[in-house]
Protein backbone atom coordinates (compact mmCIF):
# COMPACT_ATOMS: atom_id res chain seq x y z
CA UNK A 1 0.00 0.00 0.00
CA UNK A 2 1.48 3.35 -1.06
CA UNK A 3 1.44 6.60 0.88
CA UNK A 4 0.37 8.23 -2.44
CA UNK A 5 -3.22 5.99 -2.23
CA UNK A 6 -3.39 7.03 1.26
CA UNK A 7 -3.41 10.60 0.53
CA UNK A 8 -5.09 10.93 -2.60
CA UNK A 9 -7.91 9.15 -1.60
CA UNK A 10 -8.45 8.49 2.33
CA UNK A 11 -7.78 12.30 2.82
CA UNK A 12 -11.59 12.32 1.69
CA UNK A 13 -14.48 11.27 3.46
CA UNK A 14 -16.24 8.37 0.66
CA UNK A 15 -19.50 7.07 0.95
CA UNK A 16 -20.15 3.23 1.06
CA UNK A 17 -23.63 2.08 0.96
CA UNK A 18 -24.90 -1.67 0.86
CA UNK A 19 -27.95 -2.65 -1.29
CA UNK A 20 -30.53 -1.41 1.17
CA UNK A 21 -29.07 1.76 0.61
CA UNK A 22 -27.64 2.23 3.84
CA UNK A 23 -24.66 4.58 4.06
CA UNK A 24 -21.69 4.26 6.19
CA UNK A 25 -18.75 6.73 6.36
CA UNK A 26 -15.34 5.79 7.09
CA UNK A 27 -13.25 8.68 8.67
CA UNK A 28 -8.99 9.36 8.10
CA UNK A 29 -8.55 8.68 11.15
CA UNK A 30 -10.71 5.27 11.07
CA UNK A 31 -8.61 4.39 7.63
CA UNK A 32 -5.31 5.28 9.56
CA UNK A 33 -6.42 2.82 12.52
CA UNK A 34 -6.87 -0.21 10.74
CA UNK A 35 -3.71 0.10 8.76
CA UNK A 36 -1.89 0.35 11.84
CA UNK A 37 -3.36 -2.25 13.37
CA UNK A 38 -1.94 -4.39 10.85
CA UNK A 39 1.63 -2.49 10.42
CA UNK A 40 2.59 -0.20 8.05
CA UNK A 41 2.91 -1.87 4.78
CA UNK A 42 -0.25 -4.18 5.16
CA UNK A 43 -3.05 -3.87 2.98
CA UNK A 44 -5.88 -1.61 5.41
CA UNK A 45 -8.38 -4.30 6.20
CA UNK A 46 -11.47 -3.18 7.20
CA UNK A 47 -14.43 -5.45 8.93
CA UNK A 48 -17.68 -5.19 6.78
CA UNK A 49 -20.80 -7.35 6.17
CA UNK A 50 -19.87 -8.77 2.94
CA UNK A 51 -21.79 -7.06 0.25
CA UNK A 52 -20.44 -3.45 1.77
CA UNK A 53 -16.64 -4.87 1.52
CA UNK A 54 -17.61 -5.61 -2.19
CA UNK A 55 -18.30 -2.29 -2.70
CA UNK A 56 -15.42 -1.43 -0.94
CA UNK A 57 -12.74 -2.87 -2.59
CA UNK A 58 -14.28 -2.33 -5.81
CA UNK A 59 -13.82 1.59 -5.52
CA UNK A 60 -10.28 1.45 -3.96
CA UNK A 61 -8.05 -1.11 -5.86
CA UNK A 62 -5.49 2.03 -6.03
CA UNK A 63 -2.23 1.21 -4.50
CA UNK A 64 -3.31 -2.78 -4.76
CA UNK A 65 -2.93 -3.22 -8.38
CA UNK A 66 0.36 -3.45 -10.22
CA UNK A 67 -1.04 -0.79 -12.53
CA UNK A 68 2.40 -0.64 -14.62
CA UNK A 69 2.27 -4.40 -15.40
CA UNK A 70 -1.22 -4.12 -16.16
CA UNK A 71 -0.57 -1.10 -19.11
CA UNK A 72 2.25 -3.23 -20.35
CA UNK A 73 0.19 -6.50 -20.86
CA UNK A 74 -2.33 -4.67 -22.76
CA UNK A 75 -0.41 -2.98 -25.07
CA UNK A 76 -2.39 0.02 -25.12
CA UNK A 77 -1.42 2.28 -27.91
CA UNK A 78 -2.00 5.97 -29.07
CA UNK A 79 -5.26 6.82 -30.01
CA UNK A 80 -7.20 4.00 -28.69
CA UNK A 81 -10.89 3.76 -27.47
CA UNK A 82 -11.03 2.38 -23.76
CA UNK A 83 -14.30 1.70 -21.64
CA UNK A 84 -13.49 1.32 -17.92
CA UNK A 85 -16.26 -0.50 -16.88
CA UNK A 86 -16.94 0.31 -12.95
CA UNK A 87 -14.45 2.73 -12.86
CA UNK A 88 -15.10 3.74 -9.23
CA UNK A 89 -12.90 6.73 -8.65
CA UNK A 90 -11.34 6.27 -11.99
CA UNK A 91 -7.92 5.90 -11.04
CA UNK A 92 -7.22 3.66 -13.64
CA UNK A 93 -9.02 6.16 -16.59
CA UNK A 94 -6.88 8.50 -15.74
CA UNK A 95 -3.43 6.47 -16.34
CA UNK A 96 -5.09 5.13 -19.88
CA UNK A 97 -6.14 8.48 -20.60
CA UNK A 98 -2.67 9.81 -20.18
CA UNK A 99 -1.31 6.42 -22.30
CA UNK A 100 -3.74 6.66 -25.38
CA UNK A 101 -3.19 10.08 -25.61
CA UNK A 102 -5.92 13.23 -26.60
CA UNK A 103 -6.34 11.58 -29.93
CA UNK A 104 -7.79 9.09 -27.66
CA UNK A 105 -10.43 8.22 -25.77
CA UNK A 106 -11.76 6.83 -22.46
CA UNK A 107 -15.22 6.40 -21.29
CA UNK A 108 -15.18 6.18 -17.11
CA UNK A 109 -18.35 4.01 -16.52
CA UNK A 110 -19.66 3.77 -12.83
CA UNK A 111 -23.05 3.52 -11.01
CA UNK A 112 -22.21 5.82 -8.57
CA UNK A 113 -22.98 9.58 -9.32
CA UNK A 114 -20.60 10.87 -6.58
CA UNK A 115 -17.27 9.26 -8.05
CA UNK A 116 -18.81 10.30 -11.51
CA UNK A 117 -19.03 13.81 -10.58
CA UNK A 118 -15.90 14.24 -8.91
CA UNK A 119 -13.97 13.33 -12.36
CA UNK A 120 -16.20 14.91 -14.58
CA UNK A 121 -15.31 17.63 -12.64
CA UNK A 122 -11.61 16.59 -12.35
CA UNK A 123 -10.96 16.00 -15.98
CA UNK A 124 -13.12 18.62 -17.75
CA UNK A 125 -11.73 19.48 -21.25
CA UNK A 126 -9.70 16.27 -21.47
CA UNK A 127 -10.34 12.88 -23.14
CA UNK A 128 -12.07 10.88 -20.43
CA UNK A 129 -16.11 10.75 -20.76
CA UNK A 130 -17.33 9.93 -17.41
CA UNK A 131 -20.72 8.09 -17.41
CA UNK A 132 -23.52 7.07 -14.92
CA UNK A 133 -24.65 4.27 -15.95
CA UNK A 134 -24.71 0.54 -15.37
CA UNK A 135 -22.06 -1.40 -16.76
CA UNK A 136 -24.66 -3.39 -19.13
CA UNK A 137 -26.45 -1.17 -20.06
CA UNK A 138 -24.44 1.75 -22.34
CA UNK A 139 -27.04 2.28 -24.96
CA UNK A 140 -25.18 5.89 -25.46
CA UNK A 141 -22.38 4.22 -26.74
CA UNK A 142 -22.36 3.12 -30.74
CA UNK A 143 -21.38 -0.22 -31.38
CA UNK A 144 -17.85 -1.90 -31.94
CA UNK A 145 -16.80 1.45 -30.24
CA UNK A 146 -13.78 0.08 -27.72
CA UNK A 147 -10.51 -1.72 -28.41
CA UNK A 148 -10.61 -2.30 -24.48
CA UNK A 149 -12.78 -2.62 -22.17
CA UNK A 150 -11.53 -3.28 -18.65
CA UNK A 151 -13.21 -4.10 -15.61
CA UNK A 152 -11.54 -4.55 -12.18
CA UNK A 153 -13.36 -6.27 -9.27
CA UNK A 154 -16.37 -6.21 -10.14
CA UNK A 155 -17.36 -9.24 -12.22
CA UNK A 156 -17.49 -11.28 -8.99
CA UNK A 157 -20.35 -8.98 -7.78
CA UNK A 158 -22.25 -9.84 -10.68
CA UNK A 159 -24.95 -12.39 -10.93
CA UNK A 160 -24.84 -15.14 -13.68
CA UNK A 161 -28.15 -13.24 -15.99
CA UNK A 162 -25.85 -9.63 -15.38
CA UNK A 163 -22.42 -11.43 -15.91
CA UNK A 164 -24.34 -12.73 -19.05
CA UNK A 165 -25.62 -8.90 -19.84
CA UNK A 166 -22.53 -7.39 -19.39
CA UNK A 167 -20.92 -10.05 -21.54
CA UNK A 168 -23.42 -9.46 -24.42
CA UNK A 169 -23.24 -5.52 -24.18
CA UNK A 170 -19.34 -5.85 -24.10
CA UNK A 171 -19.27 -7.68 -27.38
CA UNK A 172 -21.77 -4.82 -28.85
CA UNK A 173 -18.83 -2.39 -27.63
CA UNK A 174 -15.72 -3.90 -28.75
CA UNK A 175 -14.47 -3.84 -32.37
CA UNK A 176 -13.96 -7.10 -33.86
CA UNK A 177 -10.86 -9.05 -32.30
CA UNK A 178 -11.17 -6.20 -30.08
CA UNK A 179 -9.77 -7.33 -26.31
CA UNK A 180 -11.81 -7.44 -22.63
CA UNK A 181 -9.84 -7.18 -19.54
CA UNK A 182 -10.83 -8.66 -15.97
CA UNK A 183 -9.43 -8.05 -13.20
CA UNK A 184 -10.53 -10.18 -9.84
CA UNK A 185 -8.89 -11.03 -7.04
CA UNK A 186 -6.99 -14.33 -6.12
CA UNK A 187 -9.26 -16.92 -5.37
CA UNK A 188 -8.02 -18.12 -1.95
CA UNK A 189 -7.17 -16.46 1.84
CA UNK A 190 -5.93 -12.62 1.11
CA UNK A 191 -6.39 -9.76 3.76
CA UNK A 192 -9.34 -8.01 1.83
CA UNK A 193 -12.05 -9.09 -0.85
CA UNK A 194 -15.43 -10.84 -0.84
CA UNK A 195 -15.91 -14.42 0.70
CA UNK A 196 -14.14 -17.09 -1.00
CA UNK A 197 -16.99 -18.69 -2.34
CA UNK A 198 -17.91 -15.72 -4.35
CA UNK A 199 -15.04 -15.38 -6.37
CA UNK A 200 -13.66 -16.60 -9.64
CA UNK A 201 -10.65 -18.04 -10.21
CA UNK A 202 -8.78 -17.45 -14.30
CA UNK A 203 -10.40 -21.45 -14.80
CA UNK A 204 -14.03 -20.66 -14.07
CA UNK A 205 -13.47 -17.15 -15.64
CA UNK A 206 -12.65 -18.40 -19.17
CA UNK A 207 -15.39 -20.99 -18.52
CA UNK A 208 -18.07 -17.89 -17.71
CA UNK A 209 -16.71 -15.86 -20.64
CA UNK A 210 -17.72 -17.08 -24.30
CA UNK A 211 -14.81 -15.30 -25.85
CA UNK A 212 -10.92 -16.20 -26.71
CA UNK A 213 -9.01 -16.52 -23.56
CA UNK A 214 -5.87 -15.02 -24.23
CA UNK A 215 -3.08 -14.49 -21.29
CA UNK A 216 -3.94 -14.44 -17.46
CA UNK A 217 -1.20 -11.50 -15.66
CA UNK A 218 -0.48 -11.33 -12.35
CA UNK A 219 -1.88 -7.75 -11.68
CA UNK A 220 -0.58 -7.67 -8.45
CA UNK A 221 -0.12 -9.24 -4.58
CA UNK A 222 -3.70 -11.41 -4.76
CA UNK A 223 -4.76 -10.05 -8.07
CA UNK A 224 -4.72 -11.32 -11.07
CA UNK A 225 -6.05 -10.36 -14.86
CA UNK A 226 -7.40 -12.32 -17.11
CA UNK A 227 -7.89 -11.13 -21.28
CA UNK A 228 -10.21 -11.95 -23.74
CA UNK A 229 -10.42 -11.39 -27.27
CA UNK A 230 -13.64 -10.37 -28.63
CA UNK A 231 -14.20 -13.58 -31.03
CA UNK A 232 -16.35 -16.58 -30.03
CA UNK A 233 -13.89 -19.59 -28.66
Amino acid sequence: MTSRFLQDYFEKQYLLQNDARRIVRFSIQEQFRHRAAEGSNSPIRVRLHRKKKSFFMRKFTEGLVDTETIVEALDIQPGQTIIDAGCGTGYMSRIFSRVVTLSGKIYAVDRDSYFIEKLSEETEGGNIEAIQSDIAQLDGLDDRIADLIYAATVIHALSRPQLTAFIKEARRLLKPDARLAIVEIEKKETPFGPAIENRTSPEELVEKVPMVPLKTVRAGDHFYMQVFLNSEK
